[in-house]
């Protein structure tokens, strides 16, 4: 499923995940951030802040470990664009395995997101596409440059209840994978159906 804000909404009011009032709390202090190698690095809007909060407490209920510059208060991205901010957002995007784009209406706007986008895939090749929608079953508008990048999902694992995370290829449809085996191997395996 396509993921969107009534569906993040859902989950909040069915307390499967936690609209976190202490959210911003949970950053690690300095020197051991250093050497915290996350899973994902959320790149988002700062109009959607409220949305990327939940993706990643989604996120991190599925195992997770997610930077988001929302926990560090050495990040004034949303403020003002310097090279003091650039340099702590490379450094922090240097401890992240991938890199996850929320895609949104307000996503155009942004100054940060697309720069992110490009910085930590020519250095690390992992990047892929959150679109998320206002309602289910809606889409994103659409931005070119974004279709070379797989997307990001949220299904049910099969046999089980439990849900995960999910990196598809934009061209062939049976071509997916968990997004931690994505994230270890960078590549998407084929399903035949």
């Amino acid at each position: 499923m396509i993921l969107s804000k009534q569906f993040l909404n859902e989950q909040v009011q069915k307390k499967i995940i936690n609209e976190s009032k202490t959210f911003k709390t949970r950053l690690m202090d300095s020197a051991l951030e250093k050497e915290t190698l996350y899973d994902v690095f959320v790149s988002y809007s700062y109009l959607e802040k409220a949305s990327a909060v939940l993706i990643t407490e989604l996120l991190e209920k599925c195992g997770y470990k997610v930077y988001i510059d929302l926990r560090d208060d050495d990040i004034n991205k949303h403020q003002e664009v310097n090279k003091k901010t650039a340099e702590r957002i490379i450094q922090n995007m240097k401890v992240c395995k991938s890199l996850l784009f929320l895609h949104t209406n307000a996503t155009k706007n942004s100054q940060w997101c697309p720069w992110e986008l490009g910085y930590f895939n020519g250095f690390r090749n992992r990047c892929a596409i959150i679109p998320l929608t206002e309602k289910n079953n809606e889409t994103v508008e659409h931005q070119e440059f974004l279709s070379l990048y797989p997307y990001v999902d949220y299904e049910k694992i099969t046999t089980t209840e439990e849900y995960d995370f999910w990196v598809n290829d934009r061209d062939q449809k049976n071509k997916y994978s968990t997004l931690k085996k994505w994230i270890e191997t960078g590549s998407l395996k084929s399903h035949n159906q």
